[in-house]
């Protein structure tokens, strides 16, 4: 392309000029004038983003037998002034089925208590949505029991701990990833605990001794609990070494090594109890 003294005159003038500031727009504007259009910055590399590449890691539970002891009824004190709550017996529209006491679907309860995640080999989760302070769960205390008996959420989620019943209760933990009291409340209120830390924390009632639930803080975000049939599922996973860890708080963790390449679909079979005990980690820890 042929261009004039004229044009090349200008950029001489813009480039020595002693308006430095402008320099860099002015030079800009000038090439623009002479060759039409900048020259366009370099095509992303596409696949080569950090996570693109995944995989899915799916699953089975056979729970042979029941594996939690049912919980026994506390004794009305007199704090209650005779108003008697009996165990398990929940109130309108709460959101028990069944449970620990009751004669309910003893495989569907202990399902319910199993969580599954993947933990990361690396020493760190790939992805930031393992912090997430906008996860949430809820444990209601009704009937005399903590509904749900076992939750999960990530790092930097939060559990609401609401009464539903007409007597007072009290929510408190002595668990080493996070030691709280909430103190007595009555019935209907609430209060919450955000979990910072990965790890295993048992919730108890100093009022009621039966009483008992487990927050499960995951240290990643990639977690779910087993469908009705037993079968579970995780997507998504990005490419790396990990652990598939199983757990059951009357079982403990159980773990399996698995790798993640481009495309992996794998699948796993877990029977509780486990006949090899080399694959328990302790009794309701990640240790």
């Amino acid at each position: 392309m042929v261009v004039s003294m004229r044009w090349l005159s200008l950029v001489r003038w813009i480039v020595y000029s002693g308006r430095r500031r402008c320099a860099p727009a002015l030079i800009a504007a000038a090439l623009i004038a002479v060759f039409g259009q900048l020259v366009p910055a370099a095509p992303t590399e596409q696949g080569s983003v950090s996570g693109t590449v995944s995989g899915t890691v799916s699953g089975t539970v056979t729970i042979r037998k029941r594996l939690t002891r049912p919980a026994i009824a506390a004794t009305v004190p007199s704090y209650q002034r005779g108003v008697g709550v009996p165990l398990g017996v929940s109130p309108k529209g709460s959101a028990i089925v069944g449970g620990s006491g009751s004669a309910g679907d003893w495989l569907a309860e202990e399902s319910a208590r199993v969580v599954v995640w993947v933990e990361s080999l690396a020493g760190g989760e790939p992805d930031v949505a393992a912090r997430s302070p906008g996860i949430s769960a809820s444990i209601q205390q009704v009937g005399r029991r903590f509904w749900p008996e076992v939750v999960a959420i990530p790092v930097g989620g939060t559990v609401s701990f609401p009464n539903l019943d007409p007597i007072f209760h009290n929510v408190f933990s002595l668990s080493k990833p996070k030691d709280f009291d909430l103190g007595n409340y009555p019935m209907g209120s609430s209060k919450q605990v955000t979990f910072q830390k990965p790890g295993i924390v048992y919730v108890n009632c100093h009022l009621h001794p039966n009483m008992t639930a487990t927050v499960v803080v995951v240290p990643g975000s990639r977690f779910t609990r087993l469908g009705k049939d037993g079968t579970f599922s995780i997507l998504g996973i990005p490419q790396g070494d990990y652990e598939l860890v199983l757990w059951h708080r009357a079982v403990g963790a159980v773990r399996r090594k698995l790798k993640i390449n481009e495309g992996a679909d794998l699948h796993f079979n877990f029977v509780l109890p486990d006949v090899d005990s080399s694959k328990l980690t302790g009794i309701g820890g990640f240790d």
